[in-house]
């Protein structure tokens, strides 16, 4: 594949997406399929990161992450509820008034999170900046058709998770650990994107790459909640305590899954990694 497909298939990401902001679609589905596939399109933009040079990517990385924030805080908010529910479910001898303290904390951050503006505004607002994003890309000289390029955008995001990787584990930081499951996610969606061009990019791999960014992803809600937890009123609440405690052995036994996981995804340095995908099983 290279670069010229890879700015094809960005179009059609845009496309896919402005049609599902536009559509019939229940807003929390419209709102969550369109960051899906935001995540893809910034993982398929790193691919071009040579070729565009690194002026014109990060305008454009910026412009699609900034795109995506505008549908971020309702869902992080319906995430985060549901992760404390579950806590709160799981977690024996935290008292009523306690749980009350809790869920008073936890809606004042959700309101805080969501903001002032409508679902209404964000979604039009969203579908303006894809539409723009969309003419953009659609007026953009012809790229190279030279597959070396996506090569060295591929690499480098294997580089990077493989770095983050090591960072999390030295320094056990949750800002850490989600650097790098962003880098997971990057991975998977490019391979996704390649399988039908590297015979080892899906399949197996692809689905290593998907539980290991799960396992990463409630690392992070369980952050989030434990930071809500050590706020304000909370931090001499009882029931806060015994929930920051559950988090803590909760996030060393994912911590633990991912670096076994891991182990099997990032064992080759970027050369041998490609070497690796481009070779038939």
């Amino acid at each position: 594949m290279n670069a010229s497909s890879v700015r094809n298939k960005l179009i059609q990401q845009i496309q896919k997406a402005l049609q599902i902001l536009r559509s019939k679609k229940p807003e929390d589905k419209r709102f969550h399929e369109t960051r899906k596939k935001l995540k893809e399109l910034r993982a398929h933009l790193r691919l071009l990161r040579t070729e565009l040079g690194e002026l014109r990517y990060g305008v454009e990385n910026r412009y699609l992450r900034d795109t995506a924030r505008l549908l971020s805080s309702r869902r992080d908010a319906h995430v985060v509820g549901d992760t404390m529910a579950s806590l709160l479910k799981s977690t024996p001898g935290v008292s009523a008034k306690d749980k009350l303290a809790i869920q008073a904390a936890l809606a004042k951050y959700q309101e805080e999170l969501i903001g002032p503006q409508t679902a209404s505004h964000q979604c039009t607002e969203a579908a303006r900046r894809l539409q723009t994003s969309l003419s953009r890309w659609r007026s953009m000289k012809p790229l190279s058709p030279e597959p070396s390029a996506v090569r060295k955008g591929l690499k480098k995001t294997y580089r990077t998770g493989s770095h983050r990787r090591k960072e999390s584990y030295r320094h056990k930081t949750p800002e850490h650990f989600h650097e790098w499951r962003k880098s997971v996610k990057y991975l998977r969606h490019q391979l996704e994107l390649l399988s039908s061009y590297y015979p080892r990019a899906g399949g197996p791999l692809v689905t290593k790459l998907k539980k290991l960014g799960d396992l990463l992803g409630l690392d992070h809600d369980y952050a989030v909640i434990d930071e809500i937890l050590d706020s304000g009123p909370l931090k001499k609440n009882v029931g806060a305590r015994k929930l920051r405690k559950k988090i803590t052995q909760l996030q060393q036994d994912l911590r633990r899954q991912s670096l076994e996981l891991s182990d099997a995804i990032y064992q080759r340095v970027p050369d041998e990694f490609y070497d690796y995908l481009t070779t038939r099983p």
